[in-house]
């Protein structure tokens, strides 16, 4: 499964950054074919423009490559649940978020836009406590993904701006979405570094697969760092450092559909434990811009996605509790390297995914290692030659509750 999913180091930017406030207009929308849900609606809507400041080269304010410009604003209408004059309740079963010139062209690395990261909330949707924050049984986790206001929705740093939040499996099998009300407003926090010498105008767009009305069980999404709130991310130019969270808790029954980590430039992976067993691992792909990764459950035709990387990576598992059977590290070849004169900026194409699902009761754990290798992988670099240690360790989590077994759409039965 696809979920995009994504926090940041936050305030500590906010100081550096040429901040925007204001109501976003709602532009338009496109209509596009729907990929994942029979007989849904898939409309990608914009919001805007806004003008990113050029690359200052590190000169007047500051380098304007280090942390770029940021801009918060809200939405009213333009939506699944106020689109076309109908105010209305829907389902998400699919979505993402992300930017595009005004002229409808790609803003990604290629054409030297970078995403640091966007968040999104609905403001007015509460959700019972699931997990717990570190070590911490008993507390509830604050969400990153929700930290402007409510519960998390859509958003994104550019490692998994080319991905799909998904709500379902890829096959429109599970019997899940995400709940929207007519009344439900929403806002974001957008931070877009320019490398460009020209300033640039972006729409904010919202790509959503939906059906109108209650469809389904409603999941729950959360985003979590392996700092637990506090400390430093490991790194070393000598070779793989790791960043080892203390135990997260599930406060009730369910299952984890699956994860994605968020992480920025230098990094490897984030991997992911529950009761101290193994359960996967979410790798950095580097490249010079978006290509699609495979879709969970995807296993050919369209959906199958290509390997990003500049070079071969060595991705050894970071040590295990005793009670985990320690693995063999694994060579992940790049599918071809980038033309010598390839434009735009080497950074994490993507992130791939954990698939789940796996059954969970309260009180399980679940801990998180976030891998930074800087040997292999060099920081991201601003105009001024500065290397940007803006990094994270986070992972992104969907969470389906309920202690029931899930039945497919197709009559399967997952325990």
């Amino acid at each position: 499964m696809r979920w995009t999913l994504f926090a940041l180091p936050l305030l500590a930017s906010a100081l550096t950054l040429e901040q925007q406030a204001a109501q976003a207009d709602f532009v338009k929308y496109d209509e596009l074919k729907a990929q994942f849900k029979t007989g849904a609606r898939r409309t990608l809507s914009k919001f805007g423009p806004f003008r990113i400041p050029a690359n200052t080269g590190g000169k007047g304010l500051g380098d304007s490559t280090s942390w770029g410009s940021a801009f918060f604003s809200s939405i009213n209408k333009g939506l699944c649940n106020n689109l076309d004059g109908k105010v209305q309740n829907c389902t998400m079963f699919a979505g993402s978020v992300g930017v595009q010139f005004v002229d409808g062209k790609n803003a990604d690395p290629s054409t030297g836009i970078y995403i640091h990261h966007i968040l999104s909330s609905n403001v007015k949707k509460r959700e019972t406590p699931w997990f717990s924050n570190c070590n911490t049984p008993t507390r509830v986790s604050g969400n990153v993904n929700g930290i402007t206001g409510g519960s998390g929705f859509l958003s994104t740093g550019e490692d998994s701006a080319s991905e799909k939040a998904m709500y379902i499996d890829a096959k429109g099998t599970l019997p899940t979405g995400y709940h929207i009300k007519s009344t439900d407003t929403f806002n974001y926090w957008a931070q877009i570094v320019n490398y460009n010498k020209a300033p640039a105008d972006v729409y904010v767009t919202f790509d959503i697969e939906w059906l109108p009305g209650i469809v389904g069980e409603d999941t729950k999404v959360i985003v979590v760092s392996a700092t637990c709130g506090g400390g430093f991310i490991k790194m070393s130019q000598t070779g793989p450092a790791n960043t080892t969270s203390g135990k997260f808790y599930l406060m009730e029954d369910g299952h984890i559909m699956g994860a994605r980590g968020h992480m920025h430039d230098g990094a490897s992976a984030m991997h992911m434990y529950i009761n101290d067993n193994y359960v996967c691992a979410s790798e950095a792909q580097y490249g010079y811009g978006r290509e699609a990764q495979p879709m969970a459950g995807a296993k050919g035709g369209d959906m199958a996605g290509m390997s990003h990387g500049h070079s071969r990576r060595l991705i050894p598992d970071p040590p295990t509790p005793k009670a985990a059977k320690a693995a063999t590290p694994k060579v992940v070849a790049a599918k071809s390297d980038p033309p010598s004169d390839a434009k735009g900026i080497l950074t994490i194409a993507s992130m791939t995914d954990c698939e789940g699902p796996w059954k969970v009761k309260k009180g399980d754990s679940v801990k998180l290692v976030g891998e930074y290798d800087l040997k292999k992988h060099p920081l991201r670099v601003s105009a001024s030659g500065a290397a940007q240690a803006d990094v994270m360790a986070m992972m992104g989590i969907l969470f389906s509750p309920g202690a029931a077994p899930i039945k497919l759409l197709n009559g399967t039965i997952i325990p």
